[in-house]
């Protein structure tokens, strides 16, 4: 029986090589962003409904937001329950057409509506996905990948499904979105504090599921030093010694391979300025600390350093997210959220945790 697995995690974390080291096995027919306008388009169908009048923004990529306003199981029973009407596929099959990104994605989309129709979104979603991998008599494992859908992964778990979740090093990944070629690659520059509360996001999914069956959270560190065993682990099946990447381009923000590298570990130190690092790092120390990364601060300055951030005076280059510009309101959020933090983790709160009572200390990375 073919195997469906759903790999995501926030951008520039990994995602994009994981799947294409998969794919490098026989069995695997692994796909890259082949739909990646329905999770944006299931996102919004629910906030119609959900999001109460003070939601902030109407970005429905939303960083953790997205459930502390509304319960993560809301969003859970929506895709399990409700079945979108022909028109919602159509409109969003066609918004696909084109869509940048892409690797493998269908040449005309709308050719996989039948798969869509009269179905469960979340039933519905795994048959387009059978249908866009278009897999031989030999394939076993269907993989295919979206940045931003940690939320689709608790019904896609329940359908019986395998859900990764890619974390990586949250001061390295953002570096990937704001220094080098990032912009080719994830699009115009998002704020700063967004970037950051769609990492505490991915984190909080990732500890929230990890006892799951049939889920795993993986570092980038670990797949890049280890590649062979994390893939085996991952999928069951066995891969080459030191494998490679295939015919993909490689989408380093900083540099051309054709191997898997362990260069991208630490690459902030040399290209984002310290202040920034230490932002990060006061924003995220508790997700950090929990997943195994190390913070270049102690926990004791997280609020000097939060109150001494320059405000940011000029609107977002996105304007969809202003609601992210560093102002005094947003500064009051994280410093309540750092008061919850310090009293032993906070009941849901718009800035705080997805999940109660989750952060607890890991074994750190090893240093490099």
């Amino acid at each position: 029986m073919t195997r469906l697995c759903f790999i995501t995690g926030a951008p520039r974390s990994g995602t994009s090589l994981l799947i294409n080291l998969l794919g490098q096995h026989q069995e695997v027919r692994a796909r890259s962003q082949p739909a990646p306008l329905l999770p944006v388009g299931l996102k919004a169908e629910f906030l119609k409904s959900a999001r109460p009048r003070h939601w902030p923004d109407t970005y429905p990529l939303a960083d953790q937001q997205f459930a502390s306003f509304t319960p993560p199981e809301a969003f859970t029973e929506f895709l399990q329950s409700s079945v979108p009407a022909r028109d919602f596929w159509t409109h969003w099959l066609d918004a696909m057409v084109g869509y940048s990104g892409q690797y493998t994605a269908p040449q005309t989309p709308r050719a996989g509506l039948g798969a869509l129709e009269n179905r469960r979104a979340i039933e519905a979603l795994a048959a387009y996905i059978q249908w866009a991998a278009e897999p031989e008599a030999a394939t076993s494992v269907i993989a295919w990948k979206e940045v931003f859908g940690e939320e689709l992964l608790p019904a896609w778990l329940a359908e019986g499904h395998t859900g990764i979740l890619v974390i990586r090093d949250p001061r390295d990944s953002i570096n990937s979105q704001l220094t080098g070629r990032g912009e080719d690659y994830a699009g115009a520059s998002r704020p700063l504090l967004y970037l950051c509360r769609q990492w505490r996001k991915s984190a909080l999914y990732a500890l929230a599921l990890e006892a799951q069956g049939r889920f795993h959270h993986l570092r980038y560190e670990d797949l890049v030093k280890r590649p062979t065993l994390t893939l085996k682990s991952l999928s069951g099946l066995d891969y080459p010694e030191n494998p490679k990447p295939g015919s993909w381009d490689t989408n380093s923000s900083f540099e051309e391979f054709h191997d898997v590298s362990t260069s991208s570990i630490g690459r902030h130190r040399q290209h984002m300025r310290e202040p920034v690092a230490r932002f990060i790092d006061a924003l995220c120390f508790e997700e950090m600390t929990a997943l195994g990364y190390t913070p270049d601060i102690s926990a004791n300055q997280r609020e000097a350093i939060l109150r001494s951030h320059p405000f940011e005076t000029d609107p977002p280059e996105r304007t969809e997210m202003r609601a992210y510009q560093w102002t005094p309101e947003r500064l009051s959020e994280e410093l309540e959220r750092l008061a919850q933090c310090r009293h032993g983790g906070p009941a849901r709160a718009p800035e705080g945790f997805i999940f109660p009572n989750l952060v607890t200390p890991r074994p750190t990375v090893e240093a490099t």
